[in-house]
């Protein structure tokens, strides 16, 4: 009956409720258990900060930590991370100055540390600090600190794939900012980035307009430009040139009044993408060549992204050399782990291709496959490391939760089981919910089908045709698991990552929350015989496999043919027990 009514009150309630249920949902931290956060080494002494750094300061310790703050936002901007950590150490022991009741200050340090973090690609580490200024913003009542928070919050978590709990913490972050009236701007252009990480490009450029309607409303033409410029990417992507390049040119229009030249260089790349994409070979060498001419005579550097779009245009025009000299060069003054290395690589294999060295093309491509696949990785890597900086905390709260007193202790195992029975109710209702959402939008996968049996002949001139084979039940559960292991083993070769991954990405198994960490039940009952369902739905095993030969097209030619071998046994098996059925009937 709990049960009944919870799910009821989630369904209707929404939103609303997610922004609620939230925190028990992502087991986001509380106060307590961010206690010792403050930093992992030793503080400075804070009077000795002041002195120091702060020589002329004679005010509250709460406008000390305002100005060290300030100090460190400046130093990062100037990408001097190490002098906005000792800054960062000094507000930290300013705050732990102020004993109880500072949790906005020490809401605002955590936060500054995350971002911090961020910068320094240390996501897991950025993901508890961005948690707990939530948490600490939350004690102090701090509706706009907490909704940034979230905002940098559900940054992060997009950046680690957890797409999921972006949404949730953007979703909220969203709520707040509206209901006290404040700048929603970048929240919303954080959902559309969310959205079109999913492949959702209808609500990711939904959003991305009301993003670029807020940020009119603020006079940030700077900012209002770069949505301009994500909005022409998922309007590209979705094969609508000419509208890309309108919102495009406006972006450039508003970096040239802007005296932004940095920017405005970059909006080249898109301008001859879009030339390129409409077969305008002439156009995009107009585009490339006043690329050019802005960097010469600004001393400004090109960018990767930038490089490689006039190496397309130099070999569109059959200028190998030049376009291999642009590539390599880019290549080699590439950061480490830097997302256009891929496609730097695959033009490269094209250079190669068309001047006839097939052999250097195909290693290059082999090269371009390795280091997609070793970027998937160290995403996964993250969120593994992310679910350790978790347990470590939640250790760490249980160790301090078995000090307190006896009746605290003796309620903390209801209290944790009550929050995990919402968070699965939760879970439950919000996927049920998202589905529905998008059935109307989202085409289904067909049934893998079934060949009709042909009718029986009436003449009297044939003899009746055989009875089919009877199927052997044994045999059709051995052919779905041994077909739903290759799949599993074949994603996880191919991808990186793990059966999780693949149950939340192909959207075809349900994933539970299991004593505090998410599990594919029904996807590991398809692994083993003994676990099988009775009645196993074969149609799923199918478009698992179909997903995972979609999703995975540098899987060697073994593996594909040893999948698609499985797909046929499953589906010659159930058609012979279609044909069966309709015998016996």
């Amino acid at each position: 009956m709990l049960h009944r009514t919870l799910r009821r009150s989630i369904v209707r309630g929404g939103w609303a409720l997610l922004a609620l249920a939230w925190p028990v949902l992502a087991g986001a931290a509380g106060p307590s258990a961010c206690s010792g956060l403050s930093t992992n080494r030793m503080l400075p002494d804070a009077r000795l900060c002041r002195s120091r750094l702060l020589p002329a300061a004679n005010g509250a310790p709460a406008e000390v930590v305002a100005a060290l703050l300030a100090n460190a936002g400046e130093a990062m901007h100037g990408a001097r991370d190490a002098v906005a950590e000792r800054l960062l150490d000094c507000a930290d022991a300013a705050v732990e100055g102020t004993g109880s009741g500072a949790d906005a200050l020490r809401a605002a340090v955590s936060r500054q540390r995350g971002v911090l973090d961020y910068r320094r690609e240390r996501l897991p580490q950025a993901l508890r600090r961005f948690e707990c200024a939530a948490a600490w913003s939350r004690a102090a009542n701090d509706a706009d600190g907490t909704a940034r928070a979230l905002n940098n919050l559900g940054s992060a978590q997009r950046r680690i794939g957890d797409f999921r709990a972006a949404l949730g913490s953007l979703t909220e972050s969203l709520a707040l900012r509206r209901a006290q009236g404040g700048a929603t701007n970048a929240v919303l252009n954080n959902i559309a980035d969310v959205y079109r990480a999913l492949g959702e490009g209808g609500s990711a450029l939904r959003y991305y307009q009301q993003a670029l309607q807020a940020t009119r409303a603020t006079g940030d033409d700077i900012e209002a430009a770069h949505v301009l410029e994500s909005m022409a990417d998922v309007t590209l992507d979705a094969g609508h040139p000419a509208q890309a390049a309108a919102w495009l040119r406006q972006a450039l229009q508003e970096y040239q009044q802007a005296g932004n030249r940095v920017y405005a260089l970059r909006v080249h790349d898109g301008l001859i993408r879009v030339a390129l994409a409409q077969g305008d070979v002439d156009d995009a060498r107009r585009w490339q060549e006043a690329a050019l001419a802005l960097a010469d005579s600004w001393t400004l550097p090109l960018p990767a992204a930038l490089q490689l779009q006039v190496a397309r245009v130099q070999r569109t025009e059959g200028r190998l050399p030049q376009a291999r000299m642009q590539l390599e060069s880019a290549l080699a003054a590439l950061a480490d782990r830097d997302p256009v290395e891929v496609d730097l690589l695959k033009e490269l294999a094209a250079v190669q291709g068309a001047s006839g060295e097939v052999t250097a093309a195909n290693a290059t491509l082999e090269r371009a496959n390795e280091r997609a696949l070793a970027q998937a990785r160290a995403q996964h890597d993250q969120r593994l490391d992310w679910m350790r900086v978790r347990f470590e905390a939640e250790e760490d709260r249980r160790l301090q939760a078995s000090t307190t007193s006896s009746h605290w202790v003796a309620a903390g195992p209801v209290a944790a089981l009550l929050a995990m029975t919402l968070a699965v109710v939760v879970a439950f209702a919000l996927r049920r919910r998202r589905r529905l959402q998008r059935a109307p939008s989202r085409p289904r996968t067909a049934d893998p089908p079934l060949p009709a049996a042909s009718p029986p002949s009436t003449s009297p001139a044939l003899s009746p045709p055989p009875a089919p084979a009877r199927a052997d039940p044994q045999a059709f559960r051995s052919e779905l698991v041994a077909l739903m292991l290759a799949s599993v083993e074949s994603w996880e070769r191919c991808t990186g990552s793990s059966r999780l991954e693949l149950a939340e990405r192909s959207r075809l198994w349900r994933v539970n929350v299991d004593d505090g960490r998410l599990r594919a039940r029904a996807l590991e009952r398809y692994l083993s015989v003994a676990r099988l369902p009775r009645q196993p739905r074969w149609r799923s095993v199918v478009r698992t496999a179909y997903y995972v030969l979609a999703q995975c097209p540098a899987l060697d030619a073994a593996s594909r043919q040893q999948l698609q071998a499985g797909v046929d046994g499953v589906l010659a098996h159930s058609r012979s027990t279609a044909l069966q059925a309709q015998t016996d009937a």
